[in-house]
Formats: C-alpha cells, structure tokens, sequence
C-alpha cells in the first residue's frame, strides 16, 4: 500500500472540524470507542507504548470535551422539553379534532362556535413543526386571545375550556423550560468549547497518524494486527459523511461589518448557526442574557436593538455595539469539497 493515502484522513478532519458541536462530539466518541475496542481491549499488554500514549490523550481530550458542552443542567432541560411539547402537540390536535366534528354534527350553536374557533385557530397560524420558540409564542397569542369571558363562554359551550386551560398550563412551562435553556445555553463556554475541540482534534489526528504507522511497519513483515481497526474506522468515516454530516446545503452569510460576517442556514436560529457552523462562526457567541455578541459586542439590528439567540436569522441590515451599521448582502456561498474516506488496500 501507498503509505500516501494516509494523507486524505486529512480532508475528513476538516470536515469534521466544520460540524456543530453535537455532530464533532458524536464522531470523537465514536472514533475513541473504536480505539477502545479494536486497540486497547484486544491488545491488551501487547499496546506498544507511543500508541498507548496517544489513545490516553484521544481519552482525556474527548472527555473534557464531553464536560465542556454537555452541561447536565442543558441536557435535562432539552429532554423535559420534548416531553412536555410532544403533550402539548397532542392535546393541541385533539381540540382541533373535536372542533372539527362539532361543526359537522354539533348543535347549531356549536356548530357557529366551532367554526368561529378553527378561523381563530387557522389566523394565529401555530405550527407544531416549527421551534419551541416560535410555537410557544403564537399558541400564547391564542390563548391569550381565548382568555376573554365570551370565548370562555364558547369554550365550556364546546367541552374544550379544560382542554385550553391543560394547554396553557403546558405552554407556560414550556415558556419557563424555553428561558432556563437559554441561560444554561449561555452558559456553555464558546472559547472553552473551541480549546476542547481543538484538542480533541489533534489528538484524534495523532491516534490516525500513530495506527498508520505501526500498520506501514506491520505491512513489511506480513498482515497488520491494525488492519481491522482501521477497515472499522473507515466504515464509521463514510458512514458519518454520508448519513450524518449534513450535505447539499447551500450556506448564507450576513456580512456584518469589515471582516465580520456570520454564516448560517436558512430556518437556522442565530444560536443554532453558531452550534452548527462552529469553524465560520468561531467569534461569535451568546451572552448571559441570550443575546448575541461578537467578542465582547452586542449584535443590533436595524433598530439598534439587540438581537436575541433564539431567533431565527434573516438577511438584512446589522451593526455591532458601538460602530457603524453595515448593509448585509447575501451572497451564493462556494460549494464545499466532498471528503473522501480512507480506504486500506
């Protein structure tokens, strides 16, 4: 073999270097656990010392970046989450359900009731698919509006005021869990998140580099004891390319200022962009109050207000805290190089 195709491990470690957060930990973790399995178990005693040294340092780095994003306090509240938006969802359908059939086999009174509901329904337009966010906030805009004793008259008339009144309990914990997110979200270290992925990098670089040796001197004398190892590595690398790193997906950027833009996708939130498109967006962050900063500035929009994390990015005009506002152009961003998967001969 060409010890030379050793050299294209390089263009996927730039590509997972480009994933969000979640995605580079998901590989790190995977690639340790292959280490572990394939290396450290089966070798046992036998784990010549330089690669020892190099899975201990894969093991330390993966960890610490595994404490550093993964804050307990975040992971809880995104599970309750889920939780408590997929009941909500499910007793927001069923109110339509039933408001649905009472226009069809109600009383009269019912009947009018009904339908005045679903127009209400269709004007505050609460789409189940969209954010936590942009849901919470538009079935509070219909509650609120249900809130009045003629629509409570209406609901009792139509058997839905416990249901409405379940929903806006469940819409107002999901407002708390939405708020303690974002601050455990802010808490999360940017800068520190960088260091550890950084880390992690070099030393999964390092583990490639290290088997790759060992299987070149191996090959000299006959078959390498690593040659599964690095057949199994491959395997996760092309799956990881083709089923979990997002591809065909044309990036946006808002230039901001002279040599200041922020990249993102369509649909994205400014947070969002910043997990997803860690390498492009690597200054920027959120602060203590959920609010998006570059270094130490705040991020205003053309109302020099500041712009919140939770919302979703669109084109136009912004400007950072104290300078000058810039216009935002869009422009076709450059296709990305397709990595290409080490494959042993």
């Amino acid at each position: 073999m060409n010890i030379n195709e050793f050299k294209q491990i390089g263009r996927f470690v730039h590509t997972v270097a480009k994933q969000s957060n979640t995605r580079h930990l998901s590989w790190m973790t995977q690639f340790k656990n292959r280490m572990q399995t394939e290396i450290t178990d089966l070798m046992g005693q036998d784990v010549p010392p330089l690669m020892a040294q190099a899975i201990t340092q894969l093991n330390t780095a993966v960890t610490i970046e595994d404490q550093t994003y993964l804050l307990p306090s975040f992971k809880s509240l995104s599970a309750q989450l889920g939780e408590i938006d997929d009941e909500r969802d499910k007793k927001y359908g069923a109110a339509k359900q039933m408001a649905q059939a009472l226009t069809s086999i109600g009383s009269a009174q019912q009947q009018q009731d009904a339908q005045e509901l679903l127009d209400l329904i269709d004007r505050y337009k609460v789409d189940v698919k969209a954010s936590y966010a942009d849901e919470t906030t538009k079935m509070n805009q219909l509650i609120q509006e249900l809130q009045g004793a003629a629509w409570q008259q209406k609901l009792t008339g139509l058997a839905l005021k416990t249901t409405f009144d379940d929903l806006s309990s469940l819409n107002a914990r999901m407002q708390e869990l939405i708020d303690e997110r974002n601050n455990a979200l802010a808490q999360i270290p940017q800068r520190a998140m960088q260091t550890a992925r950084a880390a992690a990098d070099e030393a999964y670089a390092l583990c490639v580099t290290v088997v790759n040796a060992f299987a070149v001197a191996q090959w000299e004398v006959g078959q390498s004891p690593y040659d599964t190892c690095i057949d199994r590595v491959n395997q996760d690398q092309d799956y990881y390319v083709n089923h979990v790193f997002p591809r065909d997906k044309k990036l946006k950027t808002i230039q901001i200022a002279d040599g200041v833009a922020f990249t993102y996708l369509q649909g994205e939130t400014w947070s969002e962009a910043m997990d997803e498109h860690p390498e492009e967006n690597k200054d920027w962050a959120t602060n203590a109050d959920a609010e998006v900063i570059y270094g130490e500035q705040r991020l205003l929009d053309k109302d020099a207000q500041p712009v919140a994390a939770t919302t979703k990015v669109v084109a136009g005009t912004y400007s950072l805290e104290g300078a000058e506002p810039s216009p935002s152009p869009d422009p076709e961003p450059q296709p990305e190089p397709e990595p290409t998967p080490v494959t042993p001969e």
